[in-house]
C-alpha cells in the first residue's frame, strides 16, 4: 500500500494549479469513468503513469491506450469529484452546445461559456473570444448571434470614378483621393456595403509598402491598394469585387512578397500576376541578402531565378523613381499583359 499512498499524495499536489495541466487529468479520468478506457496521448502519460502505479488503470489489452481497473472506478470517480465537481451538469452543457467534455479546450472554455454572453451586429472577433472562451487568443467554440470582424482598414488611391455603395450613400473614392490623397474603407464598412458602383478601374495594383502606395504613380483610371505583409484580406476583397479590372501584386522581391501576391491571388480567385519591371536587371546589384532562404517558388522569372540563385532579394521602392515604371505599369491593362 506504502507506494499506492505516495502515489496519491503527489496526485493531490497536481490539483492545486489551475491550468493545462489540470484540464488533461480531467478529461482523462471523465474519459475512464464515461467509458471505462482512454486513448494514448502524449500529453497525458505522465498522469496515467501515475495511475496505473495506483492501479486505477492499466495499459489497455487491445489498441494503445489505457483502460479502468474494474474495482477502481469508485477511486477514479472520487479524483474527478474533487478536480472537478459539476462535472456531471457541465458536460451535459458542453454537450448541449454541441461541445466535447473530452477535449481540453472546450473545457477550458466553460467558465465563460456558463456566462452565456451574448452578441449581435458585428463585433471583433477577439472581443468575442475573450468573452466566450479561454482568452482573445483562443478560438471561441462557441458561435456567436453575430458577424465576427477582424477589423482590416484599406487605404488606397484611385483616379477612377468608382464609389462604395452603402446603405445611406455612395462614397466617392476618386473624391476622397483628390481630398485626402488616399481613400480608406473598413471591414464593417465593406460588410454593409452592397459593393462597388461607378466606374471599373482598368488596373488594380495591390502594393506591399506605404512607399509604393504614397508616391507610386497611378496609371490612368487605375487604382492603387495597399496589402501590407500578411494583412490582405481586405485588398483581396476589392480585387475579387473588380472582377473585371486587371490586376498586378507590386511587392518586394522576396519569399514574402510572392507569398502575398499567391494569398491575394488566391483570396480573390485570380492567376498570381507578380509585376516585375523588365528593367529590374539593372537593379540587380543593389539586392540584398535574404534572411531566410528562398524556399520553392510557384512563380517561374528569370529575376527571381537570379535571386534565388544569389540568395538575395529587392525592395519594391527601388524602382519607384525610374521614369520607365509608369508606362509598364499603365500596359498591364492591356489584355495581352
Amino acid at each position: 500500500m506504502f507506494p499506492v499512498r505516495c502515489v496519491l499524495l503527489e496526485m493531490a499536489k497536481v490539483n492545486l494549479p489551475e491550468g493545462s495541466a489540470r484540464a488533461r487529468e480531467t478529461v482523462l479520468l471523465l474519459r475512464l469513468v464515461e467509458s471505462g478506457q482512454s486513448p494514448f496521448s502524449a500529453d497525458a502519460q505522465p498522469i496515467a503513469r501515475r495511475l496505473i502505479v495506483a492501479r486505477w488503470i492499466r495499459p489497455a489489452v487491445r489498441g494503445q491506450g489505457w483502460e479502468l481497473v474494474d474495482d477502481q472506478r469508485h477511486a477514479v470517480l472520487e479524483r474527478l469529484r474533487l478536480l472537478w465537481p459539476a462535472w456531471e451538469q457541465d458536460s451535459v452543457l458542453l454537450r448541449e452546445l454541441g461541445l466535447n467534455p473530452w477535449l481540453v479546450t472546450h473545457i477550458q472554455a466553460l467558465p465563460a461559456l456558463r456566462r452565456r454572453q451574448q452578441a449581435t451586429g458585428f463585433i471583433h472577433r477577439k472581443t468575442w473570444n475573450a468573452a466566450s472562451a479561454a482568452g482573445s487568443k483562443r478560438r471561441s467554440q462557441v458561435l456567436p448571434g453575430a458577424v465576427l470582424t477582424d477589423d482590416w482598414v484599406v487605404r488606397g488611391r484611385t483616379n477612377a470614378d468608382v464609389h462604395l455603395v452603402t446603405p445611406e450613400s455612395r462614397i466617392d473614392w476618386r473624391r476622397e483621393t483628390e481630398l485626402n490623397m488616399e481613400f480608406t474603407v473598413s471591414e464593417r464598412s465593406w460588410l454593409r456595403s452592397s459593393g462597388l458602383g461607378g466606374e471599373a478601374p482598368n488596373l488594380v495594383i495591390t502594393v506591399e509598402n506605404v512607399g509604393a502606395l504614397v508616391d507610386l504613380p497611378i496609371p490612368p483610371c487605375g487604382m492603387v491598394v495597399f496589402a501590407p505583409g500578411t494583412v490582405t484580406a481586405g485588398a483581396a476583397k476589392i480585387v475579387r469585387e473588380l472582377a473585371s479590372s486587371a490586376w498586378v501584386h507590386f511587392g518586394d522581391l522576396d519569399p514574402a512578397g510572392v507569398a502575398a501576391c499567391c494569398r491575394i491571388a488566391s483570396d480573390s480567385g485570380r492567376t498570381p500576376q507578380l509585376f516585375i519591371p523588365s528593367f529590374a536587371n539593372e537593379y540587380l546589384n543593389g539586392a540584398l541578402p535574404v534572411k531566410r532562404k528562398w524556399p520553392l517558388l510557384p512563380l517561374d522569372h528569370p529575376i527571381l531565378a537570379a535571386l534565388v540563385a544569389a540568395g538575395t532579394w529587392l525592395e519594391q521602392e527601388a524602382f519607384l523613381l525610374d521614369p520607365r515604371l509608369p508606362i509598364e505599369l499603365e500596359a498591364c491593362a492591356c489584355p495581352n499583359y
